[in-house]
């Protein structure tokens, strides 16, 4: 393992979903494409037709998911009203089978299914191309030295070559479960200081409680929880968790107050980002992410504190065990914001690195620039680009 070479490894040059929709434009007219999903993955493919000058002719969505918001059309309509083995359909959801087109088989002529999840992150910023990797080559080669096991090398260099192909079937290979919980490299204790950021509805606190009593420990010092969002929020709060301390804010660098598009799911985020400097260069925008009019009217203003100042002012000198973060783009600010914490007590830090394409150039990086006796360990906890995870022991 220690004379693998990482760009080696690296096999994908070209983004198949983006040739493979090239060429059903240029036969649009005898094979129409019809963007399948009407949530926000099927808008943010739509975004990607209209960017590109790429041709669809409608957005579909089986009748029992659709909704005044989607805006999209009846599949089952569309399908009857199509002539046989004519129809393109590119899926924008999870979960497709075959089974799915059974009913209007002969009028499929071609289901595009490919791993475009990137796209519906940070405005599409989640993805790069081959010359990303090449213009940060020397980056990328010492985070692959960072990693501590053979999986970790396997897990980065298998989803590099799945975010720039779109090909779904290389974290298939490397997929772990128990996200921000895997007994084989993480310890536990009866003195764990919990701090969850993004805490949706509070499924990783029932999960990280539930770890705990797998391997024999009964209880833990504090769980700390926040979650912006309020619908997610009242739900959190409604867990009634022992030793359980929920703040309806955000985490980020400081204390201030940013525009939240809020779905009351998993993907709630800000979105007005400042800009980040770390020492290497990036392509962030200090420009806020354009919204469309569904999202202006879920937006809402919310407040943003630092780790490092929840800590001090309500819970001082108490020992902070380990931190997750999923907050959607925002996590190198709110690692920014928790330096003084990670600094004092080297807590175990689970920490999603897949909502911009920089994320692995700079948080790796900022971690080892505040300890550098950090280990590092990288695990996918889904098989599309989704749910990667930088765990620093």
């Amino acid at each position: 393992m220690n004379d693998w070479n990482f760009i080696d490894f690296i096999v994908e040059h070209e983004n198949l979903f983006f040739n493979e929709i090239k060429n059903c434009n240029d036969d649009f007219e005898n094979h129409p494409v019809y963007i399948w999903g009407g949530g926000e993955y099927g808008r943010a493919i739509k975004s990607f037709f209209e960017k590109n000058n790429f041709r669809y002719k409608k957005i579909i969505a089986s009748k029992k998911f659709l909704s005044p918001q989607s805006k999209a059309f009846p599949l089952e309509d569309e399908m009857q009203s199509a002539m046989p083995n004519s129809v393109v359909l590119v899926v924008c959801f999870w979960g497709y089978n075959e089974s799915l087109i059974a009913p209007f088989k002969d009028k499929v002529f071609k289901v595009v299914n490919l791993d475009t999840f990137g796209y519906t992150r940070c405005g599409g910023d989640a993805f790069f191309d081959f010359s990303f990797v090449k213009n940060h080559l020397d980056t990328f080669e010492q985070l692959f030295n960072w990693l501590e096991d053979e999986k970790s090398k396997l897990t980065l260099t298998a989803w590099i070559n799945q975010v720039i192909s779109c090909n779904p079937k290389y974290l298939q290979k490397t997929f772990t479960k128990n996200q921000y919980f895997i007994e084989e490299i993480m310890n536990f204790c009866d003195e764990e200081f919990f701090v969850d950021c993004g805490a949706f509805n509070g499924d990783s606190a029932l999960a990280f409680i539930e770890h705990l009593n797998s391997v024999g420990i009964s209880s833990y010092k504090k769980i700390l929880s926040f979650e912006p969002d309020k619908k997610n929020f009242d739900a959190l709060k409604n867990l009634n968790l022992q030793n359980h301390v929920c703040v309806q804010k955000g985490v980020g660098e400081f204390s201030e107050t940013f525009n939240f598009s809020s779905s009351g799911g998993a993907g709630s985020h800000i979105v007005q980002t400042a800009v980040e400097t770390t020492g290497v260069q990036t392509e962030t925008s200090a420009k806020p992410k354009t919204l469309s009019t569904q999202e202006c009217e879920n937006t809402e203003l919310i407040q943003v504190d630092s780790i490092d100042n929840v800590l001090e002012n309500f819970f001082p000198d108490e020992k902070v065990t380990f931190i997750k973060m999923d907050i959607e783009g925002f996590e190198l600010s709110a690692l920014k914001g928790a330096q003084n914490t990670i600094k004092k007590f080297k807590p175990k830090l689970a920490i999603c690195v897949y909502h911009k394409r920089d994320d692995l150039i700079t948080i790796p990086q900022y971690i080892k620039n505040l300890n550098s006796d950090y280990k590092f360990y990288l695990r996918n906890h889904h098989t599309s680009m989704a749910d990667l995870v930088l765990y620093a022991l």
